[in-house]
């Protein structure tokens, strides 16, 4: 006969090769197998969850650089993870968990594989925005009294889904939307902060 301990994450404890059918950390099983005259003989069968990989939040590149990655871009499986990112070319190392990303000019959705030392492997992917860019003309002399559409502003990069905050807030239709209209009573410098769904 045979006894497998823990039993939980098996399909039968009590036959020889029971299929494993729930994993979520590494587990020890024992086989207790015994014979006609009562003898007994154990084992140990060490089998380690699937492997996951975390290629971290969506983002948009604000900074000086972007460190790509979630806080364990490797679990599960045995560790030890071998990590192959792509594309590279942007990329500090392409070959370690947490590489760096220096520059970006457009949308890039980078991807990783994740290999445990059995050799499973999982892939996750992550997509970075390029920095959010604001052009804005000069506005022309208006006289006192009169007000002015703001038609002149554009918006690239940075992901779709954008808030607009204009300053001063005292002397504009509408401080958040695009394209309000301004009215000063004297010469006033305006600033926009656009910020897109990301933040």
């Amino acid at each position: 006969t045979y006894s497998w301990t823990p039993s939980s994450n098996l399909n039968n404890g009590n036959q020889a090769q029971p299929d494993v059918t729930s994993l979520s950390k590494q587990t020890d099983f024992v086989l207790t197998a015994t014979d006609q005259f009562s003898c007994q003989a154990t084992d140990t069968l060490t089998v380690y969850p699937p492997v996951q990989a975390e290629a971290g939040a969506n983002e948009t590149f604000c900074d000086s650089s972007i460190t790509l990655g979630g806080r364990r871009v490797g679990r599960g499986g045995k560790p030890g993870y071998q990590y192959q990112w792509q594309p590279a070319a942007k990329l500090s190392n392409d070959s370690i968990a947490n590489p760096k990303l220096d520059s970006l000019d457009k949308q890039i959705t980078f991807s990783v594989s994740v290999t445990g030392q059995k050799g499973c492997t999982k892939k996750d992917s992550v997509t970075i925005y390029p920095p959010v860019e604001v052009n804005l003309d000069t506005f022309s002399s208006i006289c006192r009294g009169d007000s002015i559409q703001v038609n002149s502003l554009s918006v690239s990069g940075g992901k779709p889904g954008f808030t607009y905050s204009w300053s001063p807030t005292d002397s504009v239709s509408n401080p958040a939307i695009d394209s309000p209209r301004l009215y000063p009573d004297s010469t006033t410098k305006y600033t926009i902060t656009v910020t897109d769904s990301l933040g």
